[in-house]
């Protein structure tokens, strides 16, 4: 198996993660309806909506291999911003499911669902570091590239991690503030 096939793999995986979850989100839409309302997002029927369309939309440019290396720019991108979602669900103690999949798991949003998310990103910068350097001679793998970008994403991953924690551990003191301030 040399480079290509693996971004091949990585490419129909993605594709198909984002198509399938969004197929899940359309059979079941009450945990992303959920999700949405407990973050207080305007419109959520709209957002809903727009999410699962861009889910869709997602899984089929990573699936027609059109433009490989911006699919996987953009899927890395709109998974970061779904473990930032994730993180802020864990900060603020939600407990319903993260919709991640639809509603498939139905048990609160852990820090597995970041860390999966975090080797999604991976994958998805392994896939990007493969096809932009396509048309050179490559070997079985771009070791160094694929081993910064995995390191980075996986700090990422680590600082949502732990600012997660923080925002759980100051969360006593908020609720305190706010009834202090409601009295008032």
């Amino acid at each position: 198996m040399n480079a290509q096939d693996v971004a091949e793999a990585i490419r129909i995986a993605l594709g198909s993660l984002f198509v399938f979850s969004a197929f899940l989100k359309i059979i079941r839409p009450e945990a992303l309806d959920s999700v949405l309302r407990f973050l207080a997002i305007p419109h959520p029927s709209l957002c809903a909506r727009l999410i699962v369309g861009g889910e869709i939309v997602m899984g089929i440019w990573l699936l027609s291999d059109m433009e490989t290396v911006a699919s996987m720019i953009v899927a890395g991108l709109t998974l970061m911003v779904f473990t930032c979602v994730l993180a802020i669900l864990k900060a603020r103690r939600y407990e319903g499911s993260c919709a991640c999949l639809g509603n498939a798991r139905g048990r609160p949003v852990s820090l597995f669902d970041i860390f999966r998310n975090c080797a999604l990103i991976v994958a998805a910068g392994t896939g990007f570091v493969i096809q932009s350097n396509a048309p050179q001679t490559i070997p079985d793998l771009p070791s160094i590239e694929v081993f910064v970008f995995s390191m980075t994403a996986l700090g990422l991953g680590a600082v949502i991690t732990i600012v997660a924690d923080h925002v759980i551990a100051l969360r006593p003191h908020y609720i305190k503030y706010q009834r202090e301030r409601q009295s008032l």
